[in-house]
Formats: structure tokens, C-alpha cells, sequence
């Protein structure tokens, strides 16, 4: 993937996770208009490493509700296990898709989309800030 690619993404972001990983952007993709229980949306994630070499790292995505409630959520290695984080070259920009199932238990409401990284002990990698939609 080439910077150019960087620029077409929806949400557009400077998020770092430790010293290592910076989430670029994302874009989110859905088949509805509005989730329904059931309903599929697909979320590509772009990264780039930083800095030193990353340790081994799991990304998560989580889609949860106003009341923490969990109505989708992903966990895996980068691209379906096929790009651990400890692999990643220095200024390599990463593409990372994930389709993310909502529950058939979720109620109507406002949901976040929650991104992050893990380490093997389960302690996430923490970020130096928060993403807020513009307001419409």
C-alpha cells in the first residue's frame, strides 16, 4: 500500500499506540443504511509502524453499545493473522480489513467503534488520544 491510498480513507486519523503503531485512518463499509442485529459492516484499518519494532501484538475491534454492551467484536493478528505487528518494517503502511458480525442481541442505540492493540499478557497498548466524529 502506497500513501496515496492513505488519503481516500473516510476518517482520516493520527492515533499512536505506544511508540510503535499509528492508525492512519479507517473506513467502515455496510450493506444498510442503519445496523440491525445480524447485519455485517466491514472496517479497514490503516496503519504504519513507528518507531522502534513493535512487540506481538493482537488489534481489536469492538463495537459497543451507550451501556458497554458488546455488539461486535474482532480479535486477531493483523490481516487475518498473516502480518504480526513484530514483522512490520520501519514506515510500512499496513491495510487491515475486518467484517464484524453485529449480535442478534443488540438493541437500537448509538454505538462506539472501539480500535485497538493487546499484548500477550491481555495489558492494550494505549493511545495517545481519542477519535470524535465531527459534529453533523
Amino acid at each position: 500500500m502506497n500513501r496515496n491510498q492513505v488519503k481516500t480513507a473516510s476518517h482520516r486519523l493520527n492515533i499512536r499506540f505506544g511508540d510503535n503503531i499509528e492508525l492512519l485512518g479507517f473506513d467502515l463499509a455496510t450493506a444498510e443504511t442503519q445496523l440491525r442485529p445480524g447485519a455485517r459492516m466491514t472496517v479497514t484499518m490503516v496503519y504504519r509502524r513507528t518507531g522502534a519494532q513493535p512487540p506481538d501484538l493482537k488489534r481489536f475491534v469492538q463495537l459497543v453499545g451507550a451501556g458497554n454492551e458488546m455488539a461486535a467484536q474482532d480479535d486477531s493478528i493483523p490481516q487475518r493473522g498473516a502480518n504480526p505487528t513484530w514483522s512490520w518494517t520501519p514506515d510500512e503502511i499496513i491495510l487491515d480489513e475486518v467484517t464484524l458480525k453485529v449480535s442478534d442481541h443488540a438493541v437500537p442505540g448509538v454505538y462506539r467503534l472501539l480500535i485497538g492493540f493487546y499484548g500477550g499478557d491481555g495489558v492494550r497498548a494505549g493511545s495517545d488520544r481519542r477519535w470524535q466524529p465531527p459534529a453533523s
